[in-house]
Formats: C-alpha cells, sequence, structure tokens
C-alpha cells in the first residue's frame, strides 16, 4: 500500500506542476492537493482505533499511519517549497508561534504513530 500510495502522490504532483507550472500558483495546488489523501488516511486511521479490520485488501492500521506519515510528509514540502518561493511571506501573514507551535507538534505526533503505531 505504500508504494502505491507513493506512486500515487508522485503522480498526482507532477501532474499538477505540469498544469499549472511550478511558480506559486502550482505549488499552491500542491498543497491543496496533498492535504486530501492526509485527511482521508486520518479518518481511516481513526475509524480502525482498537478493531481488528479483516477486509480483504483493507489496510491495517499500521499501514494506514504510515500512509499518514508519508502524505504529510509530501504536504509540508509543498508548504515548505510555497514559503521559500514566497520568501516567507505568507507564512509570516497567516501564521502565529502559537499555530507554528502546534502543527509542529501535530508533525511529531503524525511521525511517531508512523513508526510506532500500536
Amino acid at each position: 500500500m505504500l508504494k502505491a500510495l507513493a506512486v500515487g502522490l508522485a503522480a498526482g504532483v507532477l501532474v499538477i506542476l505540469a498544469v499549472y507550472g511550478t511558480g506559486e500558483p502550482g505549488v499552491r495546488e500542491v498543497v491543496r492537493w496533498t492535504a486530501r489523501p492526509s485527511l482521508l488516511l486520518f479518518c481511516a486511521a481513526l475509524a480502525t482505533e482498537g478493531r481488528r479490520v479483516s477486509l480483504s485488501g483493507w489496510p491495517g492500521r499500521a499501514q494506514l499511519l504510515r500512509g499518514l506519515a508519508l502524505s504529510h510528509g509530501v504536504h509540508a514540502l509543498a508548504v515548505t517549497a510555497l514559503a521559500v518561493q514566497l520568501h516567507g511571506q505568507n507564512l509570516l501573514e497567516r501564521s502565529s508561534p502559537v499555530a507554528v507551535l502546534g502543527g509542529a507538534l501535530a508533525y511529531v505526533f503524525i511521525f511517531w504513530g508512523a513508526l510506532r503505531p500500536d
């Protein structure tokens, strides 16, 4: 599942950048697009919390959490690329130290869950 997700994310990012370009509009679309699989994987991981899912082809909770970390890692790279292109202006205008700390803490929990899903 992780390989398929990685290939799908890479293909999606490449298609978006081919359509919108590698400038600010293209990177903004990548940021928006990479947030969607993260939300879906997060909801699926929550839905399987404490349950043994035995449906054929349905990934286990550990795979969902690893997929969430992969998806959100790509999302973080896109946000960083946008910040670099805008010289940090967008982040400075739209965020506060509390929001940055909260986001960093969320990433710590996401990656911790991928490393230790149980």
